[in-house]
C-alpha cells in the first residue's frame, strides 16, 4: 500500500478517532485508555564485491504507537498505528530515494473467546519457515533480521473453543500488487475472502484452509508463465500440519485452481515439507531442512511446468550475546546455490548484524520479497544496526 505522506498519516488518525469515540462511548464500562509506543530503527549498507558502484546504503523508520482499553465482561479494544519511514543512496543509479508508507493501521475488538481485528494488518499462518506454500497474504524474506512484510487490507475474526481448536476467517481487499506466492496478482478493489480450521493433535496440530479470489489480467510474478487478457477467479484449498516426534517434522501442502479455462495456469500445486533438530553440540547446533515442489499446468503448457527448491539453514549460539547463521537454497533446475552467512551480537536494545551473500549473477527468484532489502545476485557483504526501543 503506497501513498503520500498526508495519506498515511490522515489514514493512521482515522483509526484512533474511531477507537477514541468507541471507548467514551461505552461511558462507565470502559476502564480507561492505555498509550503504547515503540520505535525500530534500522541502518543498513551493502556492496557487491565485483564493483564498489554497486553500493547501497538506507535507513528505515517503524514508529508505531497503540492505544488499548477494557471493558466489563473481560472484551477489549486495541488500536495499532505504525508508519514505514526509508530511504537511502544507490551508488549504482547515483541517486537518493525516499518512500513513507502506512505499516499497520488496525482496530481489534477481542474477548476470551473471539478476536475481530480491521485494517491494514499482517495475516500469516502455515509452520514452514524457508520455502512456504502457505505465503498467501505476505512475503518475508527469511535472511532479513527485521522480518519486514509488507500488510494488506482486510477484516480478520477468530474464533477460539476450550478444546483449542481455532477457525480464522478473512476478507482481504486486493490491490491489483502481487503478493505472497501468487504467480497472477489478485484484482484491484475486488474482495478475496476465506477461512482456515487448526485442530490440535496428539504431539501436533493440522489445519485447513481455503480462499478465493480474482486474478487480475496483468504480467505474472514469474517471467515464464504467460500473461493472459481475461481476469479470472481462483480458489485455493491447503492442508498443513506440524508434528514433534523426537524431531521436528512439518507440511503444507496447496492446490490452486482457476474456475475458467485460462490456458495457462489452470492449476498449481505447492507442497513442502520441512524438518529440523537442536544437536547437543557445544551450546546447540540447530538444523533445519525444508523442500519445496511447484507445478503449473494448462492447456497450453503440454508438458507443465515444474521447480523444485531445497534449503538448510543452521544456527549456532556462541554465548549470551554472539550467534551465527548459515543458510542454503537449491533450485533444482539450474543447479543454482544461493548462499547466506551471519553473525549477530544482541544487547538490550541493540542488535549488529554482518551479512555475506554468495548468488548467481542473474538472481531470479519470487521466493522473496522485493520489500525488504534486497540481496544482489554475486558475492556481498551487508552491515546492519537495529534498535528496538
Amino acid at each position: 500500500m503506497r501513498c503520500s505522506a498526508d495519506e498515511v498519516w490522515l489514514f493512521l488518525l482515522k483509526r484512533f478517532a474511531v477507537l477514541y469515540f468507541l471507548s467514551t462511548g461505552f461511558g462507565q464500562s470502559a476502564h480507561g485508555m492505555e498509550w503504547d509506543h515503540r520505535l525500530q530503527a534500522s541502518l543498513w549498507s551493502s556492496a557487491n564485491l565485483k564493483s564498489i558502484h554497486t553500493l547501497q546504503s538506507g535507513a528505515r523508520l517503524l514508529p508505531e504507537v497503540g492505544i488499548s482499553t477494557t471493558m466489563s465482561g473481560g472484551s477489549s479494544l486495541q488500536a495499532l498505528l505504525c508508519g514505514n519511514l526509508n530511504g537511502g543512496y544507490s551508488a549504482a543509479q547515483n541517486e537518493w530515494f525516499s518512500d513513507i508508507q502506512a505499516y499497520r493501521a488496525w482496530l481489534r475488538y477481542s474477548t476470551h473467546w473471539l478476536e475481530v481485528r480491521a485494517g491494514l494488518q499482517q495475516i500469516e499462518f502455515g509452520p514452514a519457515l524457508l520455502l512456504r506454500s502457505l505465503m498467501w497474504f505476505e512475503r518475508i524474506d527469511p535472511r532479513d533480521p527485521a522480518k519486514f512484510a509488507t500488510g494488506v487490507v482486510s477484516v480478520l475474526g477468530r474464533l477460539y473453543f476450550l478444546s483449542n481448536v481455532e477457525i480464522w476467517l478473512w476478507g482481504v481487499r486486493g490491490e491489483g500488487e502481487k503478493k505472497g506466492i501468487e504467480v497472477y496478482p489478485t484484482a484491484e478493489r475486488s474482495t478475496e475472502f476465506g477461512g482456515r480450521l487448526q485442530i490440535p493433535m496428539s504431539r501436533g496440530e493440522v489445519a485447513f484452509s481455503a480462499d478465493k479470489r480474482k486474478a487480475a489480467p496483468l504480467q505474472p510474478v514469474l517471467s515464464s508463465a504467460p500473461s493472459f487478457d481475461a481476469a479470472h477467479d481462483e480458489i485455493r484449498i491447503a492442508f498443513d500440519g506440524k508434528w514433534d516426534i523426537q524431531i521436528g517434522f512439518w507440511c503444507e501442502a496447496v492446490m490452486v485452481q482457476s474456475l475458467q479455462k485460462i490456458r495457462v495456469a489452470d492449476q498449481q500445486t505447492f507442497l513442502t515439507l520441512g524438518a529440523d533438530y537442536t544437536f547437543a553440540l557445544g551450546n546447540g547446533l540447530h538444523l533445519l531442512g525444508e523442500w519445496m515442489r511447484m507445478d503449473v499446468s494448462g492447456s497450453e503448457l503440454s508438458a507443465g511446468q515444474t521447480g523444485q527448491f531445497s534449503a538448510l539453514s543452521a544456527d549456532y549460539p556462541i554465548n549470551l550475546l554472539d550467534s551465527i547463521m548459515a543458510i542454503c537454497f537449491f533450485h533444482h533446475q539450474s543447479k543454482k546455490f544461493f548462499q547466506f552467512y551471519t553473525w549477530r551480537r544482541t544487547l538490550d536494545h541493540w542488535s549488529f548484524h554482518l551479512l555475506g551473500f554468495w548468488n548467481p549473477n542473474n538472481l531470479d527468484s519470487f521466493l522473496w520479497s522485493d520489500e525488504s532489502f534486497a540481496f544482489n545476485g554475486g558475492k556481498g557483504i551487508q552491515v546492519m544496526v537495529m534498535v528496538n526501543y
